[in-house]
């Protein structure tokens, strides 16, 4: 798989011998970055990065990490909650603080993946029911252009689009300067903001909408 298109998955564990394990069974197919504690993993996200996808240990020493992401402002990103309670009452409250599933220890390579790629699955769902309820009144200031690169992304498999599909139906007949698109682009981004969306660059000319941000 080309590595731009490859999905990044955080991991915060403070348990080194773990970051070794979720490296055997994902890294093959995904982009992992990993954080030992909670500061270090809010200034990566404060610093505007977020990840497609975090695994997150649910306590790490004496620091719980929802109630400290709850504390975190301006900061959306889908997590997987990891921890060796089963209480019922601990995965009520992950859940219903926007954990989209739950990891119980000790568990196996196999089941991890499945869990990821099923969060994924659940992501791409989420997104594909959010874009079809989109209401363009929403944002009336979208240019013409805009609107066409919009109604790209909409109707594209997975969101996505490339440099030149979107020249060859925006401008069939006319010779662009590469820096065109760009601008497009640039401003279509920031009015997506006001809705939750965003324009995400997957490398190669290609873009992605999303409900989450990345660089």
């Amino acid at each position: 798989m080309n590595a731009a298109l490859r999905k990044r998955v955080w991991v915060l564990e403070d348990e080194e011998d773990a970051h070794l394990f979720y490296e055997d069974y994902l890294s093959e197919k995904y982009d992992l970055k990993f954080f030992k504690d909670f500061d270090s993993f809010e200034k990566a996200l404060l610093d505007n990065d977020s990840p497609d996808l975090a695994l997150t240990d649910l306590n790490l020493g004496n620091i719980n990490f929802l109630e400290e992401i709850s504390k975190v402002e301006k900061v959306s990103f889908p997590f997987l909650v990891v921890s060796s309670s089963a209480d019922r009452a601990t995965l009520k409250g992950c859940f219903e603080k926007g954990a989209i599933d739950y990891l119980v220890k000790p568990f196996g390579g196999e089941e991890l993946k499945v869990k990821v790629e099923k969060a994924f699955d659940s992501l791409r769902r989420d997104l594909s029911n959010f874009v079809k309820g989109i209401d363009l009144e929403d944002l009336p200031d979208l240019t013409m252009k805009e609107s066409k690169i919009l109604n790209l992304f909409l109707a594209s498999d997975n969101f996505i689009i490339d440099r030149e599909e979107v020249i060859r139906e925006i401008w069939p007949k006319v010779k662009v300067q590469p820096k065109t698109l760009d601008v497009h682009l640039y401003n279509l981004r920031k009015k997506l903001k006001r809705i939750d969306l965003y324009i995400v660059s997957q490398g190669n000319c290609k873009w992605q909408l999303s409900r989450t941000k990345s660089s």
